[in-house]
């Protein structure tokens, strides 16, 4: 309930602020889906779970949970920690559990805020899991208000017994948040 309140909120305001969404229509309806997204500013959780027609469960870096009233905030919308820079098997474990369910996953493969490779974490989890990624570009117009264009991309599939190593599934996530960002 929490979760569908902030939403229709941070939805309310983004629109005030002339935010722009395409491609909504691409994100599957129904069963797991890894979303994946470039990571410019600490709103793109926010602007990522907002532009989705589904309740998107964020991986987070671990620190943001010790924070008192950030951490019971982001819990209460569904995040949950992963430990950065190591290979983190509870919050892998849990990103399997939610598709398995047919939840829905967020992840910044970039591993933080700025340009850097994706990781191969988001990869993983598509495979082991037979989900679709779902490539998300955002761009901030940088005005008073923050003005984010969104695009949401096509799914991207890995056939069952096809040779989708993780370093391949995870440079074709990449290209495609990058021509997502028009690069």
């Amino acid at each position: 309930m929490f979760y569908w309140f902030a939403r229709t909120l941070f939805c309310c305001l983004f629109t005030l602020t002339g935010w722009k969404v395409r491609g909504r229509e691409n994100l599957p309806r129904r069963g797991p889906v890894v979303v994946i997204s470039n990571h410019i500013s600490l709103w793109d959780p926010i602007v990522v779970g907002t532009a989705l027609n589904r309740r998107v469960y964020f991986m987070a870096k671990e620190e943001l949970f010790r924070l008192p009233v950030l951490g019971l905030l982001i819990k209460g919308l569904g995040a949950f920690p992963v430990h950065r820079g190591r290979a983190d098997l509870t919050s892998l474990r849990r990103a399997l559990n939610l598709l398995a369910s047919g939840q829905v996953i967020g992840v910044f493969p970039q591993g933080g805020r700025g340009l850097k490779e994706f990781r191969q974490g988001a990869a993983l989890m598509a495979v082991r899991a037979r989900a679709p990624i779902v490539p998300v570009a955002i761009r901030n117009k940088a005005t008073r208000w923050p003005r984010f264009e969104v695009n949401i991309g096509t799914p991207l599939y890995w056939p069952v017994g096809s040779d989708a190593s993780l370093a391949k599934v995870t440079r074709e996530a990449e290209k495609a948040v990058s021509r997502l960002l028009g690069e």
